[in-house]
């Protein structure tokens, strides 16, 4: 993410906090946030901490250079630093001018519990995919609790007015606001998807229920990309989930997902006829929630709305928009080559764009065919400059990225091609050729007057003179 220019050096910050900060939160911060976000970035982390404790004076406040002397980063290292820890929930951060210029402050937020953590889609996904699984087993063992109570104990417990009594009642004073909301992190729900019909699926298999409800976003996000019907995201919970406890990884459900497609075990996209008949509803091309992508004009719309298209062009609208990406992908991909196939790292970058929600899967499968057209293999970097630059024109519909590549073709210099193809078609730089380079070229003398002839002979002679001497003079 680039700095903007408002994002000073010189600039003041001032720091508060949000919720408190207990030594477990310290602990969680260190052990399962810093992998996310780096060294540096918690060491900003903890040294805002560390101010907040101190009065804020608006008319004293510090320079940001203070930060970078403090965690020994440049002002671009104090900028990631600090988006690193908005983008997780730590942070929050808001900006405005007065008298003494621009300022900014910086809201403080305590690390998630770690149950929650480990339940976030997102984030358990992200420590996951840092540290790998022996790790990521390890840190939840480290937080996990281990309660004692048999079924057999009854609980005699003391409540509160059995112990205390109250014989003069004040008036509760004004509270002020309690501590705030943790910022969100998640994917979504998956409305859409029939959740009702996968629990009745569930009910005597052993799966944890519950854990299903918890990765609920999670799992519509595979379900989607993939294009799973409800009977088989049921099969491969049944066998990711864990024998004892019912519970399951997210990560291993993608996994057997992948599997299973890549080895052709099983057909996950569902025939309409089969949906119908069992009740369903199919995983929805793109997210229920999502909206139009910022940037998207009403004209660029009207160009693949209103625009013809030729019989290949129709076929492959109608693929992107019948096909879950996953499926897309195998398809395009075989079409270069029978013994051809979507590698691990093409499959990664392409479900890593999905969840970010940039496109839906039908604009997706569209710059997914773009680039197979040109590369046998999709790259991560290629990927997201070439899905950058259609967010930036506004692409929001797979029509819209149809006009968009006829733009692009018409218009070379605005593609993403290499530049050694953007340039093919330039006229070379022609350099005009010194006369004396010809090979008809003679020099051209100056005529000499009668005394200057004179006077070079008599030039000459004296040096045939010096010549018999021996000497030097002239």
């Amino acid at each position: 993410m680039k700095r903007p220019t408002t994002f000073m050096a010189q600039d003041g910050y001032l720091v508060t906090q949000a919720t408190y900060l207990s030594d477990l939160d310290q602990d969680v911060a260190i052990c399962l946030y810093q992998p996310l976000v780096g060294p540096a970035a918690l060491s900003l982390y903890l040294t805002l901490w560390r101010e907040a404790k101190q009065p804020q004076q608006f008319s004293k406040r510090p320079p940001q250079t203070r930060l970078l002397d403090l965690i020994d980063v440049d002002l671009d290292g104090l900028f990631e630093a600090r988006v690193k820890l908005e983008a997780v929930g730590l942070l929050k951060t808001y900006s405005t001018v007065d008298q003494l210029g621009r300022y900014f402050a910086y809201e403080l937020y305590a690390p998630v519990a770690p149950n929650r953590f480990f339940a976030d889609d997102l984030l358990g996904m992200l420590l996951y995919d840092k540290v790998g699984e022996t790790r990521y087993l390890q840190l939840q063992g480290q937080y996990e609790l281990h309660p004692v109570r048999r079924d057999t104990w009854q609980d005699v417990s003391a409540q509160f007015l059995d112990v205390f009594h109250l014989t003069h009642v004040l008036q509760r004073p004004a509270q002020s606001d309690g501590p705030k909301t943790q910022p969100a992190v998640s994917l979504g729900n998956g409305d859409g998807y029939d959740w009702a019909l996968l629990a009745a699926m569930l009910t005597r298999t052993g799966v944890d229920q519950g854990s299903v409800d918890a990765q609920r976003a999670g799992l519509y996000q595979v379900a989607k990309f993939y294009g799973l019907d409800v009977p088989s995201l049921a099969r491969l919970l049944q066998h990711a989930a864990d024998p004892l406890t019912g519970k399951f990884k997210l990560k291993a459900v993608q996994n057997f997902a992948e599997q299973e497609f890549s080895t052709g075990q099983a057909n996950f996209r569902p025939a309409e006829n089969a949906a119908t008949a069992q009740g369903q509803a199919q995983p929805q091309t793109g997210d229920a929630t999502q909206t139009q992508q910022p940037g998207t004009t009403a004209q660029s719309q009207m160009q693949g709305a209103t625009a013809t298209y030729t019989p290949a062009e129709t076929t492959l609208l109608k693929q992107a928009r019948d096909l879950p990406v996953r499926e897309f992908m195998e398809q395009r991909k075989k079409q270069k080559g029978p013994s051809m196939f979507v590698s691990r790292d093409e499959e990664w970058a392409v479900r890593d764009l999905s969840r970010r929600h940039v496109f839906d899967d039908a604009t997706l499968n569209i710059l997914i065919d773009s680039i197979y057209q040109t590369n046998d293999t999709i790259n991560e970097k290629y990927l997201n400059k070439v899905a950058n630059e259609w967010a930036k024109a506004g692409v929001g519909s797979p029509e819209a990225a149809l006009a968009y590549l006829k733009t692009a073709a018409a218009n070379p210099t605005t593609s993403s091609q290499p530049r050694s193809r953007r340039n093919s078609g330039r006229p070379s730089r022609q350099e005009a050729v010194p006369d004396w380079l010809k090979d008809d070229y003679q020099a051209q003398g100056d005529a000499l007057t009668p005394a200057q002839q004179a006077e070079l002979d008599a030039r000459l002679a004296r040096i045939k003179q010096t010549d018999k001497k021996g000497g030097n003079q002239q």
